[in-house]
């Protein structure tokens, strides 16, 4: 059996739910080659099995080892990795499990499973899950002006979004600051507990200090009207919009 309480079997059984089709289900399984030993839990046509697809699956994750439950989750990961809510990455977390163990695919893969559209989706639902309303605002007016070929406007909402996302993490943290201060006070404050050294913090504040000034390398100036230029700014941010949120998770299961 998975060492995983009920309650979070239950909620990755709901998202894999509402997320894969019975067929698709099936392929995993055969995928993993466990479809002989197991098929028969998913297969509708085992009458002593919960009719409904969501029990099914319960059935199936209290008969199988932890081994072979990773194993299905980064295979299902594969396919699809919206299943994976952040509600379900935060029960992991708390249970202690590394969830890079689902989430990193084979080195060959790497390049050719990174999609932007599907990042920038990811990002969105997460900055909404957090209630980062000024954040998720810019982040979507951002993509708005780029899908009109506004780059100029596009480059300036990403300047203004790194700048929200600082207020409303600190804000969220419980800490009162504006504009630049929250980036300096969240590394200075918050980086510490994740067990860097001094040195690294450093580093960290410096290269943060550098994205920002990049992005006002023009002072206010509304944007360079440049593709190329937007999208290496977006990718600067997004990398640290992508990152900060697991330090804040962090940081309020420590303080739970």
């Amino acid at each position: 059996m998975t060492n995983f309480p009920e309650h979070i079997l239950n909620k990755i059984a709901e998202s894999i739910d509402l997320t894969f089709t019975e067929k698709e289900i099936i392929k995993v399984l055969d995928e993993t080659n466990y479809y002989s030993e197991y098929g028969s839990f998913i297969s509708k046509d085992n009458s002593y099995i919960g009719e409904s697809k969501f029990e099914r699956l319960k059935n199936l994750f209290t008969h199988i080892d932890s081994c072979l439950f990773y194993e299905l989750l980064k295979t299902f990961y594969k396919y699809n990795e919206k299943f994976l809510t952040p509600e379900i990455i935060k029960l992991l977390d708390k249970e202690g499990f590394d969830i890079s163990y689902i989430t990193i695919m084979d080195e060959d893969k790497l390049i050719p499973d990174f999609s932007l559209k599907e990042k920038i989706s990811l990002l969105e639902s997460k900055l909404e899950t957090l209630g980062y309303k000024l954040s998720l605002y810019h982040l979507k007016e951002a993509i708005k002006s780029y899908s009109a070929s506004s780059y100029a406007g596009a480059t300036s909402q990403i300047r203004t979004l790194f700048q929200a996302f600082f207020e409303e993490l600190m804000k969220d943290l419980g800490d009162k600051c504006e504009g630049g201060d929250c980036r300096k006070k969240f590394i200075e404050k918050y980086l510490l507990k994740m067990n860097f050294e001094q040195k690294e913090i450093e580093k960290y504040n410096n290269l943060l200090k550098a994205v920002s000034e990049i992005l006002h390398s023009k002072g206010s100036h509304p944007g360079i009207a440049e593709k190329e230029l937007f999208f290496f700014r977006l990718l600067l941010v997004l990398s640290w919009i992508f990152y900060s949120p697991h330090i804040r998770d962090k940081i309020k299961n420590d303080n739970e």
